[in-house]
């Protein structure tokens, strides 16, 4: 949608490749401590979090020369793991992905009848959920926006203010993670 739209890109020029590893541990009382986690550690940057109701999600930075092909290796998840004493045999991995972290936004979020939000929007890094929650809450500003402008209770110009009013907030976000 954005291709479609005229408006440039702001790119603060991050972008790391992250491995997301979505885990079920058998063992469902295990205490988790600490409960989340964020490990900066520059021979290999991780997260790890609470992933819901048994559930555990580790994010691992690729590193440098690292092949995309390896980190999507069960084999890599499970090396990984290991120091949280996390195996086959006492867990299963539910999902393995890699997500490119970015931080950039479209410097304007509506034309004529196109708007944008969430991911069309913004791309930030998604620690504790940011990119998740700035696209409801850019879903949720715009909603009610529409809301007005099509029942005739508002001027379309009501539109106009989802980019200023949206995008100051990501912009904080983004740059500090």
């Amino acid at each position: 949608m954005r291709s479609c739209m005229r408006t440039s890109v702001t790119d603060l020029g991050f972008k790391y490749d992250w491995l997301v590893l979505d885990v079920m541990p058998r063992d469902r009382d295990r205490a988790w401590t600490p409960r989340n986690l964020q490990l900066c550690d520059p021979a290999r940057p991780t997260t790890a979090v609470v992933g819901g109701p048994g559930r555990r999600r580790w994010e691992f930075m690729r590193l440098p020369g690292e092949p995309m092909a390896e980190l999507q290796q069960a084999e890599t998840a499970w090396k990984l793991l290991e120091p949280w004493d996390l195996h086959p045999d006492n867990a299963t991995l539910e999902r393995q992905t890699v997500y490119a972290f970015q931080a950039r936004w479209a410097d304007s979020w509506r034309d004529g009848r196109l708007l944008l939000a969430g991911d069309a929007a913004h791309q930030m890094p998604p620690f504790a959920g940011q990119g998740l929650c700035s696209g409801l809450r850019d879903a949720i500003n715009l909603s009610w926006k529409l809301d007005l402008v099509l029942s005739g209770k508002a001027d379309d110009s009501l539109l106009d203010t989802h980019t200023t009013e949206r995008c100051q907030h990501l912009q904080m976000r983004s740059r500090s993670p």
